[in-house]
């Protein structure tokens, strides 16, 4: 593998990206945290995300890429045209070509200051050698215990490639409303990155090959102003959250099998995970 390979491969939208039917974090996260009703909803498309939220996100990654993949992907409407969830940005947005990413002019503002500051960030504290690369769709074939194999995606916001230590950094950006180590905490186990991090690791071990390490950050950015930190989750066990992330494998695959989606009876709770603080915090797919 070299990055030839990661650079021809074509950008895909973000709409193009969700109606795959390979499985993705975002759904095993929901069969961990709201169960298998809910999990079998979003994997469906009877509950849908927010789109302005999506959009603004895939937005900040692609000014935190590179200005060339900004200019190729967003489009700033005209600035009478105030909301989103207008007829009228509606009507623009149809005109624009497929693929690209439309705005308002406040959307616009908002996604090149966090982006800027992403980007200051990672050069900050990256070496500057490492190649970057915004919202690659990547899908592969998991091997479950039982030996069969289940179909997977994931779409990493950016990744950090180290081509001479055949390593890669993956960076996954949250926008917050407090990016302190506790709301940061809060954040990991209630929106259940730590999920998310096996799963978006064996995605890139996949495409990568076994030879190249994956490490994995997350970037808490805080707007207005945007300010942001980097987090790791340095006292997270990746061999548990792992077993957890190929149960919770396992078990998706025996209900789509069995058609089975009626909720577990609960008979205990481990208090530790719900010792953090609630905290308004919004998630970044």
């Amino acid at each position: 593998m070299n990055l030839d390979d990661i650079k021809a491969l074509p950008y895909m939208p973000l709409a193009a990206y969700h109606a795959r039917p390979e499985l993705g974090a975002t759904t095993l996260k929901a069969l961990d945290r709201d169960g298998p009703e809910v999990a079998r909803a979003i994997y469906s498309g009877e509950v849908r995300f927010e789109s302005s939220s999506l959009r603004l996100g895939s937005a900040v990654h692609a000014v935190a890429e590179s200005e060339e993949a900004a200019r190729k992907l967003i489009r700033v409407a005209p600035s009478d045209y105030k909301t989103s969830d207008s007829i009228k940005f509606g009507e623009w947005s149809a005109q624009q070509d497929a693929g690209t990413i439309c705005l308002t002019q406040r959307e616009a503002d908002e996604a090149y200051q966090m982006g800027m500051a992403v980007d200051n960030a990672i050069k900050q504290h990256k070496p500057r050698h490492l190649k970057r690369f915004a919202e690659v769709s990547l899908f592969w074939d998991e091997t479950l215990p039982d030996g069969s194999p289940i179909a997977c995606k994931c779409r990493p916001d950016i990744l950090l490639v180290d081509p001479y230590q055949k390593h890669v950094v993956n960076i996954d950006i949250k926008s917050c409303r407090d990016n302190g180590p506790r709301a940061c905490r809060s954040a990991i186990l209630r929106y259940g990155y730590h999920i998310q991090q096996p799963h978006y690791e064996a995605g890139i071990r996949s495409f990568f090959g076994p030879e190249w390490s994956v490490w994995t950050e997350f970037l808490f950015i805080r707007s207005n102003p945007a300010v942001p930190k980097f987090v790791r989750i340095s006292d997270l066990d990746s061999n548990a959250a792992a077993g957890h992330w190929r149960m919770l494998l396992a078990d998706w695959s025996r209900r789509t099998q069995a058609n089975d989606w009626c909720d577990p009876v609960i008979s205990d709770l481990g208090l530790g995970l719900w010792q953090a603080d609630e905290t308004d915090e919004t998630e970044g797919e």
